[in-house]
């Protein structure tokens, strides 16, 4: 057993909750859907025996008193699963609610899936009656550890280029295809003509006041290789961010989202995975929500701010780094909500050699870039003077891109995460605490040095900005609720 087996199996695990929600949501009118981030694995020295855990937001939908609402869960997950006669499977599961949001209630101005207005303007919810099957899993195939990390990073270029340039990671014959919901109403085939579309599709961001069509965050993943392997299947969970800014009144500005998910087909060309076929598909539309970039800084709808491709079209990584490096992100994500950078610091940030730097780029062109770790330690004291135990804020990537960059001891990975700050110093009571939300993106250089893996360079910086979550600590369910709550939990309780 590797890490990419104990993806697998896990992600296996909550795509066959989500075919189970989607058939409950029909039924109840109640339904969940989860997005998990900040993955962090552990195997034993044999590989019999694994876990992995991890952060989920958990999107509910359902109706209440003929009212329909959305509300966002922050959960924890973790498997535990075992080797036996080739074989590996979970064993043990804890899925725990660690608080909940405050819900959005849908209004007549939310579009859901059908894409029509009630003809007498009454208010028109969620439509559970149109919601479509959850697919499918790959049937099991090869779980070649390299090939999947390939054809993970693969996949998930297509949401870190942002559509730009993303036709050489298609195949070279006339069969390859994709078909974007809400982007395009019928397929685009063979690669010329999909480069033709993004590119025609991104320069209608010119006329949107340059907001962005397009930014899709993915996670789940369950990669099967055939046995030839020279063909593959692929599953993601996909959120999708749609801004509309055409209107020239910023008040009219709206931003929609979406949940759903990416099927793909790979082959294998001259020894590169390319993607034959690629189809994301929604099936949940969260409340329409107001947009403007006119307040907190993000870099949609800034022109003199181009997308930037970080990540080459083709590299690769080895599990074990690749493994090491998931595992520090987590370890980044962890110790923000525990209050514990410091030590961390310590740990990834003093290079025996060299300086790391640091741009967490909150206000754009203006924000400083730290030189040294002295720098580096000054700012992160500044972060945790503002923990406190049960305000909690998760900042938790996915959609990683991994490659080596030079050589084998340099790194370049890639995140998107919804970063949910929280507000306390701004609340005006305990049961109404608001949370600055952001799709953020995230680009780390790592370097080893004498074994060990440090940062050399950590960038992080706002995509797209939401109005603030609020969240009841009062009356929330979960972990928070619990007499002598303190520390977020800690990692692995399934030893």
């Amino acid at each position: 057993m590797n890490y990419t087996d104990i993806e697998n199996i896990t992600a296996r695990f909550l795509h066959q909750n989500h075919q189970l929600q989607m058939q409950e949501g029909q039924y109840c009118k109640d339904l969940s859907l989860s997005c998990w981030s900040s993955p962090v694995y552990r195997l034993s020295e044999d590989g019999r025996e694994g876990g992995m855990f991890c952060d989920t937001f958990t999107y509910r939908f359902y109706r209440e008193n003929e009212t329909d609402y959305c509300r966002v869960i922050m959960k924890r997950l973790e498997t535990r699963i075992e080797e036996a006669d080739g074989v590996s499977s979970i064993t043990d599961v804890r899925w725990s609610t660690i608080q909940e949001m405050l819900p959005w209630e849908y209004t007549n101005q939310d579009l859901i899936l059908s894409g029509d207005e009630t003809e007498d303007g009454t208010k028109k919810g969620f439509c559970y009656e149109k919601l479509p099957a959850w697919p499918s899993l790959p049937v099991h195939g090869i779980n070649d550890p390299q090939d999947v990390l390939d054809i993970r990073n693969l996949q998930n270029k297509v949401f870190e280029h942002r559509l730009h340039g993303i036709a050489k990671l298609f195949s070279e014959t006339c069969e390859a295809e994709l078909f974007l919901d809400k982007c395009m109403e019928a397929p685009v085939i063979g690669k010329e003509q999909i480069d033709n579309w993004s590119r025609a599709y991104l320069d209608t961001e010119t006329q949107n006041h340059h907001c962005y069509r397009f930014l899709g965050i993915t996670g789940l993943p369950v990669i099967e290789i055939a046995n030839e392997k020279t063909h593959a299947k692929g599953l993601f969970m996909t959120e999708l961010c749609i801004i509309d800014a055409f209107a020239e009144d910023m008040e009219q500005w709206q931003l929609r989202r979406y949940l759903g998910y990416v099927q793909s087909d790979y082959v294998k060309e001259n020894d590169i995975w390319k993607i034959r076929k690629m189809e994301l598909q929604t099936v949940a539309a969260m409340p329409v929500i107001p947009y403007r970039n006119d307040g907190r800084y993000d870099k949609s709808g800034q022109s003199e701010e181009p997308w930037n491709i970080d990540q080459e079209n083709f590299g690769s990584i080895h599990t074990e780094d690749a493994m090491e490096i998931e595992n520090i992100i987590n370890g980044w994500a962890l110790s923000c909500r525990c209050g514990k950078l410091m030590a961390y610091a310590d740990r990834y940030f003093a290079m025996p050699e060299g300086e790391p730097k640091m741009l967490i780029r909150s206000f754009g062109a203006k924000t400083k870039k730290l030189e040294n770790l002295e720098e580096i330690r000054e700012k992160l004291s500044g972060m945790i003077s503002q923990y406190q135990n049960r305000y909690y804020t998760f900042h938790a990537p996915t959609t990683p891109v991994l490659q080596y960059e030079g050589d084998q001891e340099h790194i370049i990975g890639t995140w998107f995460d919804c970063g949910t700050t929280n507000l306390r110093s701004m609340a005006k009571s305990v049961n109404e605490i608001p949370y600055m939300i952001f799709i953020n993106k995230y680009v780390h250089r790592f370097r080893k040095i004498d074994g060990r893996w440090y940062f050399a360079e950590f960038y992080g910086e706002p995509a797209i900005g939401f109005p603030d979550w609020y969240f009841d600590l009062e009356h929330s369910r979960g972990y928070v609720s619990l007499e002598g709550t303190k520390c977020y939990p800690d990692e692995f309780l399934l030893l």
